[in-house]
Formats: structure tokens, C-alpha cells, sequence
């Protein structure tokens, strides 16, 4: 308790991230990965928004009841009050980040490594990948992890040519959705490869905000999550 209270009295002291944009606005890519995490607080489940600048690290963050379009769009209309110019999100796809990114009209890259995750809930039996599944599966991942437009576009047309061999309604249904989302996870292909295609810094920073709030043992307010978490995001080392 000494120590959580020391944490508390020195949070109070530490700027939130949109003081510290204010001097590292200039090397800000503009790229922002945005989530949400959620925390209990006094028992009650909260969510923190959080938007997070490839260059610079947090630039942003929003605590409220849910995961929902309105925390992501505070947060957007604050960074842009401090001259802050987002020119892509990367995100799990969350249906928030898809309304806030689309009224901004800023492109969106999907997470690979949640769209795969999704793809293999649809296939595995029993929690694991069997025949089939398994080179079905296979062939979508290379193509999601595909370092060139080029090479994306030559394992798609393999894989056109074989659907017809992944007959099973599991199969059938894996591929329809696979064809729907496929351009959700191409938009680094267009920026250079300044745009990340997983959300994974983000998710990084994440678990470390969940190993902090168990080693304090949980949080008592709203308050108090405040304080650590400007803490966490201010001494992070986003190199």
C-alpha cells in the first residue's frame, strides 16, 4: 500500500500524453494503432481506448464503460486540437475504429494476426487443424504474410485455382469470408512499409498495462488508473 500510494502521488505529476505530443509532434508518422483494454475497477469492467503513434508512441488515451466509437472519436478530436495529422489506423477491426476511421476517412489496415486467429476458429476441430483445414489454412496465412503486392497476388491466384478442392461447408464458409476480407490487411503495401500490419506494439504495451494492475492488486478508481497508466505510457522506451 506504501508503494501503490507513492505511484498515486507521483502520477499525480506527470503530464498526460497529448503535454508530451505538444514536443514531439514534428516526428509524429501519423500512423496511429488504436485498441482498447479492458480493466476492473472495483469489480466493475472498464475499457481503455488508447491511440498509439508508430513514431512517438501513446499520443492519446480514454477511459469508459465499453469499448465504443464515441472514446475513439474523443480522442481523435483531442490530437487533432494539438495540430496532430493521423494519416492511417491499423487496428483489431474493431467496429468503433471502422466508424471513427471511416468519418475521418482515413484508410484502415486490419490486424494479420487477429484475422488470422479469426480464419482459424473457423476451421479447427477440437482446437486443432486437421487435413484439409490445415492446408487451407496454410495457404491464407501465406498470403496475409506476404512481403511483396507482387507475391500476394501470385499466391492468391494459387489459391483460386485449387478452392474447388475445399469442398466441406466449413472449408466453403472459411473461403467466403476469407474473399471478403482479404483487402482489410493489404494497406501497408501502400505506404512504404511505414504502416505495420499487425497491431503488436500496441498489444505489447497492453499486457504490460494488465501486468502492472495485477502486481498493485487491481485499482480503486478511476483516479488511481489514471495515475499509473501516465506513468507506463510517459517512461515507456518507444524505440
Amino acid at each position: 500500500m506504501a508503494v501503490w500510494n507513492r505511484v498515486q502521488e507521483y502520477g499525480e505529476h506527470v503530464p498526460h500524453p497529448l503535454v508530451r505530443l505538444r514536443r514531439v509532434l514534428s516526428r509524429a508518422s501519423g500512423i496511429l494503432i488504436m485498441d482498447g483494454k479492458f480493466v476492473r475497477i472495483l469489480g466493475k469492467s472498464h475499457c481503455l481506448h488508447v491511440a498509439y503513434d508508430t513514431a512517438v508512441g501513446v499520443v492519446n488515451y480514454a477511459l469508459d464503460d465499453s469499448e465504443n466509437a464515441t472514446g475513439y472519436a474523443v480522442m481523435m478530436n483531442l490530437l487533432k486540437k494539438e495540430g496532430y495529422k493521423p494519416l492511417a489506423v491499423v487496428s483489431d477491426g474493431h467496429w468503433g475504429i471502422r466508424t471513427v476511421a471511416q468519418d475521418w476517412n482515413l484508410p484502415h489496415q486490419r490486424c494479420v494476426f487477429h484475422l488470422l486467429r479469426e480464419l482459424k476458429k473457423m476451421l479447427v476441430v477440437r482446437g486443432e487443424l486437421y487435413g484439409a483445414s490445415q492446408v487451407l489454412y496454410s495457404r491464407m496465412k501465406g498470403i496475409w504474410k506476404a512481403k511483396t503486392l507482387e507475391i500476394m497476388a501470385d499466391r492468391v491466384n494459387q489459391l483460386r485455382k485449387i478452392s474447388f478442392c475445399f469442398h466441406g461447408k466449413r472449408h466453403r464458409e472459411a473461403l467466403r469470408w476469407f474473399w471478403n476480407h482479404l483487402h482489410d490487411a493489404t494497406l501497408h503495401f501502400s505506404f512504404g512499409g511505414t504502416v505495420p500490419r499487425t497491431s503488436n506494439d500496441l498489444e505489447r504495451l497492453n499486457g504490460q498495462i494488465e501486468a502492472r494492475i495485477k502486481t498493485m492488486r487491481g485499482v480503486k478508481s478511476k483516479a488511481s488508473l489514471r495515475n499509473l497508466i501516465k506513468i507506463l505510457f510517459y517512461f515507456r522506451d518507444y524505440k
